[in-house]
């Protein structure tokens, strides 16, 4: 018997606030959400302990395997969902609902997490009537007022999520510890109150994790791999336009959400035997690990200003530096294309939106932006008829593959030494964009008079070439302009790294100020 407990718009939840200490509202709110997936893994501990096997704990999904279900299994799982109904609706004002669902295969698991999800909040939003009938609770929609609108400052930073948050990227918080009984104010789950105690040394009672490397607490306590990096400034963590500020030229936010593509096909390959099971459960360990501490790794030591929001299982979601951003996802990607190349699953992949934001922007509004960027590059095709190619990113209006964003910050590089030096106008990088534009209507639109570009670039190029130094000259007219007036793919895709690569410069040249690039 296969059991399966995840969440529904955590989106909604996270981003649900105003600015006031956004960055440690944000952490400590991610987090929040994998502490209720831990709470569920401990109440099936407890009741059942050494009579399942845990396939996947990632992020907000937790999977496991009954070899031989319990009698009682269907009426704990019943119950276990009243209790996160409780707590989505008294302390997450029904932003977030959990779906527990289970299946004699994977199969049938998905079909009764679909129902699931038709119903989510069925608990406490409607009552057993007499019969068979069912009726809805109408005080279940009486939600109380949303205290966001009266937050100043010093009220957000003595919340509990913002101390939770602040903890949580402490090196010297080496253990995560909550208790798992009910408060004492009545909540369903006891961790809502105090979210999380993080400590030196290892708790003596209660649900606790080791967040290091320790070997021995690891061997006492266990381990929680966790993304929990967000860029510090003195005793609190940074704002939204103190990172911003970090930026190269325009003084803008990038904000990134990615996820892998073709997994659930991947985990559906696995056989449903005792070896198939052992191979799911070490990929779902290897992703957890490459999204947390291979991603933090990477993140912190180059990149050291970006803010993980979340990271786990098999997604993302960034905030950082808009060039800074950039310049990670490109690492990163190309490391997890090694990665499953060598465990042997290359049809894996990631795809990833990216959208500039001014950091004064509403929270929420940032994260529907990249939501729609994610989409995009999802759903882009080659053709009219050819199914979504994923595998991409989409970034400045433009869907690219990961070779072309990397070849495209090389170039960007490039075109901004020239520019500082005084060797490349900025006008002629904007006119690049509007040739770049009209090579996108005549490449994905079939518009012909895309085409005029092909004379006005030979034109403004054979003005402006000799103004640009030798040795940028020389590349770009050997590798650059003879494909740029050419209809051929190969042209298209340079039109796309170049139009990419002057888009990222014109950025990293604009000089800051204080309104953040306007």
């Amino acid at each position: 018997m296969r059991v399966l407990i995840t969440a529904s718009g955590i989106q909604n939840y996270i981003f649900a606030i105003n600015a006031q200490s956004a960055g440690a509202r944000l952490r400590g709110r991610s987090a929040r959400l994998g502490l209720v997936i831990d709470y569920c893994l401990d109440c099936l501990c407890n009741t059942y302990p050494g009579r399942f096997d845990v396939v996947r704990n990632a992020g907000s999904r937790l999977e496991v395997e009954f070899p031989e279900p319990p009698a009682d299994l269907a009426a704990f799982l019943s119950e276990l969902r009243t209790r996160l109904d409780r707590f989505s609706k008294d302390d997450l004002r029904g932003q977030v609902w959990f779906a527990v669902a289970s299946g004699e295969s994977t199969q049938s698991m998905h079909y009764a997490l679909a129902l699931g999800k038709l119903t989510q909040g069925r608990a406490v939003l409607q009552t057993p009537a007499a019969g068979a009938s069912i009726s809805w609770n109408e005080s279940a929609f009486l939600l109380s007022p949303n205290p966001e609108r009266h937050l100043d400052k010093e009220a957000a930073r003595k919340l509990p999520e913002s101390q939770f948050g602040l903890a949580l990227v402490r090196p010297e918080s080496r253990y995560l510890w909550f208790s798992t009984e009910p408060s004492a104010t009545g909540h369903a789950v006891g961790i809502v109150d105090s979210f999380a105690v993080l400590e030196k040394t290892p708790p003596a009672q209660g649900l606790a994790w080791a967040l290091d490397d320790d070997a021995a607490s690891v061997a006492k306590i266990g381990r929680k791999r966790l993304a929990r990096y967000a860029p510090p400034c003195g005793d609190r963590l940074c704002d939204f336009d103190e990172i911003a500020n970090r930026s190269s030229g325009a003084r803008f936010l990038g904000v990134l959400k990615a996820d892998l593509d073709n997994l659930g096909s991947t985990f559906a390959e696995f056989h449903p035997d005792k070896e198939g099971q052992k191979g799911a459960k070490e990929l779902s360990e290897r992703l957890q690990f490459l999204f947390t501490e291979e991603l933090e790794h990477l993140l912190t030591q180059p990149f050291p200003h970006c803010y993980v929001v979340y990271s786990g299982g098999d997604d993302l979601f960034l905030l950082g530096p808009w060039d800074q951003i950039l310049r990670f996802i490109d690492v990163f990607q190309r490391k997890l294309k090694q990665s499953v190349a060598r465990w042997g699953h290359p049809q894996l992949a990631l795809s990833a939106g990216f959208r500039l934001a001014h950091p004064k922007s509403p929270v929420r509004y940032l994260a529907e932006d990249v939501d729609a960027a994610l989409e995009a590059a999802k759903a882009h095709t080659e053709g009219k008829d050819k199914p979504p190619h994923k595998d991409c990113i989409s970034v400045f209006e433009r869907v690219l593959r990961w070779d072309e964003l990397h070849d495209g910050i090389e170039w960007a590089d490039k075109l901004s030494v020239a520019v500082k030096g005084g060797m490349l106008s900025t006008g002629f990088l904007q006119r690049m964009q509007f040739y770049g534009n009209e090579s996108r209507r005549f490449y994905e639109k079939h518009a012909i008079d895309g085409l005029r570009m092909v004379p006005l670039l030979q034109n403004d190029w054979s003005r402006n070439i000799n103004q640009i130094g030798q040795t940028l000259r020389d590349e770009l007219n050997r590798q650059v302009l003879p494909l740029l007036v050419q209809a051929t793919e190969k042209g298209e895709r340079m039109w796309c790294i170049m139009d990419f690569a002057t888009r990222f410069t014109s950025y990293a040249v604009r000089e800051g100020s204080s309104e953040n690039g306007r």
